[in-house]
């Protein structure tokens, strides 16, 4: 299967799952609408899509990506476009085969659910809903999609294999839109924006991608000399896919959709090089200062592991430390935030995984929508940074209140930390909707005071009902009710905080 030729691309059309050629998705102006069963693979086919979009058909500037977005093209250009690279994009190619190196043919067999992150991998690791063969047979689409994720997103295989680019597990982050062929476009840098906006390396760099022009087992790689179509397509792992072939359709275990071709197994083995130089920037990734290293690194779900979306905008979107607020705003984001019309909102997709060193432990997948009023200049988006860390303030006062409540009952550790880790996914839970509400409405006049009363009535309905298992001896109705007054005044505090504030005539937290 070529990823530039034949039909792969996992939509919903009319209702219908069905798989599509890229061609046929930036050619036609139906409405398709990306579709997989398993949210990491859709969101790994979008920044695929991306990716092949940005290297083969990357407009010369502004005036060309909006034309992109607002009609489909002309096919002579698809074929124009693909002419020269068409072979690089082949998973089965008999010497350069996509995102794999034929040389691992003889390597050790892996079952192909080793492919697909967070799978039960053998032994003891099968669960109630998923076993250790789920995924016996994948079709060409999903096995693609597959690569592409464990390439770029995912963990590394371990056992001497390298991480991603990006390190292990990253954030990934694009602005959404309902329209696939739209949000495509949406996704992609112009080539005068790339250079004004540092890019010249990427532009000049090695652009060959890796399976074409191999990574030198035990080599030093200098991360600037690596170009953009080499770094969106990194390979780390040295792998290769086997295919069967088969008269009958064969049902594929992950997307369910029948297919002739597919793979039970692949080669892989462990590979070592080195990364040298500062981090290579990845334009679909928000990126956080190491204080200690000071460098660069793609933000992470294992940082505040539990927190929502909405808690993390100030690292997505930060204020930046000069006058242009989205100088450290992800390239991707950036770009678009640029073409859209100034009253339009920000919609944005979200997803990666938390990991363990090579194993996953959880996956996300979440969309946003930011309104136009919070990013429309440097004071508003610091506004919708109070009202973020406002949230986040109730948060840490029901946290405190609920551990104290359960440090009364037992003065381990373990007792208390659970009760307050309950307390704090109850309260994003229970808030998720209101914080969404607020950052897609907008800056109103008296929404930090509104936003705190809701939220206050949260957290005491919250308190209520963390301390309730508990109210059977009279030791915890005394402590209930001490670190339940202890957490109404600090609410309180809060609300009146804001009063304050609305009265001057201010909107934000101090």
């Amino acid at each position: 299967m070529n990823l530039l030729k034949d039909a792969w691309v996992p939509v919903k059309y009319e209702g219908a799952a069905r798989q599509i050629t890229l061609k046929e998705l930036l050619c036609t102006d139906d409405h398709y609408v990306l579709s997989h069963p398993r949210d990491d693979m859709e969101l790994s086919a979008l920044q695929l899509l991306v990716c092949l979009a940005q290297c083969i058909f990357m407009p010369a500037d502004k005036a060309g990506v909006v034309e992109r977005i607002r009609r489909p093209m002309e096919p002579a250009d698809y074929d124009a476009g693909i002419a020269k690279c068409a072979e690089w994009f082949s998973l089965d190619h008999q010497a350069t085969p996509f995102m794999q190196d034929v040389n691992a043919k003889d390597e050790v067999e892996t079952g192909i659910q080793k492919l697909f992150p967070g799978m039960p991998e053998g032994g003891n690791t099968a669960t109630l809903f998923v076993d250790t063969n789920a995924i016996e047979r994948a079709c060409p689409s999903c096995v693609a999609l597959a690569l592409f994720n464990q390439a770029t997103c995912s963990p590394s295989f371990g056992g001497g294999t390298k991480n991603p680019l990006r390190g292990s597990a990253p954030m990934t982050l694009l602005v959404y839109d309902a329209d696939l062929r739209k949000m495509i476009w949406k996704n992609v840098l112009d080539k005068e924006w790339l250079l004004v906006n540092n890019g010249e390396k990427q532009l000049s760099g090695e652009n060959t991608p890796v399976w074409v022009d191999k990574i030198k087992a035990k080599s030093r790689v200098a991360m600037e000399k690596i170009g953009l179509l080499r770094g969106l397509f990194w390979q780390p792992a040295y792998l290769y896919v086997e295919w069967e072939k088969s008269e009958t359709p064969q049902r594929c275990s992950c997307c369910g959709m029948e297919t002739n071709i597919y793979s039970e197994r692949f080669r892989k083995n462990k590979f070592v090089y080195d990364l040298t130089d500062a981090a290579w920037i990845h334009p679909h990734s928000p990126y956080v200062l190491n204080e200690k290293q000071h460098t660069l690194m793609p933000l992470s779900f294992n940082k505040d592991r539990d927190i929502p979306l909405w808690g993390r905008l100030t690292d997505i979107l930060p204020l930046g430390e000069d006058t242009d607020m989205l100088k450290s705003w992800p390239l991707a984001v950036k770009h678009y935030n640029g073409l859209r019309a100034y009253d339009s909102p920000l919609p944005l997709v979200l997803g990666g995984y938390r990991n363990n060193k090579a194993s996953v432990v959880e996956r996300r997948h979440e969309v946003i929508s930011i309104a136009a009023g919070w990013i429309k200049d440097r004071d508003k988006l610091s506004e919708l940074h109070s009202l973020i860390r406002l949230a986040l303030e109730f948060r840490d006062a029901l946290g405190k209140s609920v551990y104290a409540f359960g440090k009364a009952l037992d003065q381990s550790a373990q007792l208390p930390e659970g009760i307050a880790n309950g307390a704090r996914t109850a309260f994003y839970q229970a808030t998720e909707a209101v914080l969404h509400k607020f950052i897609a409405s907008g800056s109103q006049p008296g929404t930090a005071l509104e936003l705190s009363t809701e939220l206050r009535r949260q957290c005491l309905d919250i308190f209520s009902a963390s301390a309730a298992p508990y109210l059977s001896s009279v030791k915890a109705i005394k402590a209930s009710a001490q670190s339940g007054k202890m957490l109404m005044s600090k609410l309180n505090s809060i609300v009146n905080r804001q009063k304050t504030d609305g009265t001057k005539g201010g909107n934000e937290t101090q």
